[in-house]
């Protein structure tokens, strides 16, 4: 997760919101370091709370809508069954993807790294957002039988807040790197 954090922080640094981070977008290297992957959708201008609307203010071309730019859409290009269990709701409700959609997906992929499920395993993006904004509860049992530490779960709540003004990372990745789960990890986190 360490190293997540440090390749979230670099792409935000730089203003790259990565867009797509999934398990099947993570590679670990030879050394046993991570590698991202499937930089396709991501775009500058994601820097650190910077709301990234695709194509809304430029780029539509003739006779396109914003529904078929959505992440959604056929035409957007993130394609298999899995893509929008990754996505946070606002990505899914409005199409505006953030680097706090990013923080969003590294909460999806902590979850079910640490339960071996998906936290919100609807079957459709719908029922997802209905799911992420009346988790607690079941996300709680979840926890419970992983036996996962305090520290962890914490880590995973504020990661998955439905609500973007309140998810971590909304601060950049230094409020993440601040956050317990990550001290005594290494020097370098």
């Amino acid at each position: 997760m360490g190293e997540l954090v440090l390749a979230l922080e670099t792409l935000h640094t730089a203003g790259i919101c990565h867009k797509n981070l999934r398990p099947t977008n993570v590679f670990v290297n030879y050394t046993g370091h991570i590698k991202l992957s499937d930089y396709w959708h991501s775009n500058p201008g994601g820097g650190e709370y910077t709301e990234m609307r695709r194509s809304r203010k430029a780029g539509f071309t003739a006779g396109s809508t914003p529904q078929q730019h959505s992440p959604l859409s056929p035409g957007y290009g993130l394609r298999g069954k899995e893509f929008w269990r990754y996505l946070s709701p606002e990505a899914i409700l409005s199409h505006d993807i953030s680097v706090l959609s990013d923080w969003w997906a590294l909460g999806i992929i902590m979850f079910e790294m640490l339960t071996g499920t998906l936290p919100f395993p609807g079957e459709s993006p719908e029922t997802l957002c209905k799911q992420a904004r009346d988790s607690s509860a079941v996300l709680e049992h979840r926890f419970a039988e992983a036996k996962a530490s305090p520290q962890a779960v914490a880590l995973v709540k504020a990661l998955l807040q439905a609500d973007p003004a309140k998810r971590l990372g909304k601060g950049g990745a230094q409020e993440v790197r601040a956050h317990p789960f990550f001290q005594g990890l290494s020097p370098q986190i």
